[in-house]
């Protein structure tokens, strides 16, 4: 049930109430917004936005890599991550759900590989994720650095 799983993750993060929430792009957190919205949580969205952090959109108006887009396909690779399932994007993810769901049979393996799909997205936001902090650590230092000398 939809409104149940939204109802866990709010549980959750209201576990932690200082922790950020990071994200790439403005998909997720658009479409975390309308489903909120959907059953009546408006406010209760309202009191996460705060936490919000875009990984896409802070890397993309900090740095400058060599890559030819900065999807997170390209930036993860970039920094060496490689995906499980070979071949498979937002797009062909999509079909694979849909094809779940209207196939009879709910094969299993479409499920696994869109679990591990997902998982290997949260991994390589992750990672991403580390490298900016390093980065911000790095230039925090180097700016103290040159201050006291």
């Amino acid at each position: 049930n939809q409104e149940e799983n939204l109802l866990q993750l709010i549980e959750t993060l209201d576990k932690y109430p200082s922790a950020p929430i990071f994200h790439w792009g403005h998909y997720d957190k658009s479409r975390l917004k309308k489903e909120m919205r959907r059953f009546g949580l408006e406010k209760k969205f309202s009191s996460l936005s705060h936490r919000f952090y875009d990984l896409h959109s802070i890397l993309e108006s900090q740095w400058a890599l060599p890559i030819y887009s900065y999807s997170l396909k390209q930036v993860a690779k970039y920094f060496g991550f490689t995906w499980s399932e070979k071949g498979m994007d937002g797009i062909s993810a999509t079909v694979k759900y849909l094809e779940y769901f209207t196939n009879e049979f709910h094969n299993q393996n479409i499920i696994d590989s869109l679990v591990q799909y997902n998982y290997d997205d949260l991994r390589a936001t992750w990672l991403v994720k580390n490298w900016l902090c390093t980065k911000r650590e790095e230039i925090t230092k180097n700016r103290s650095e040159k201050d006291f000398k």
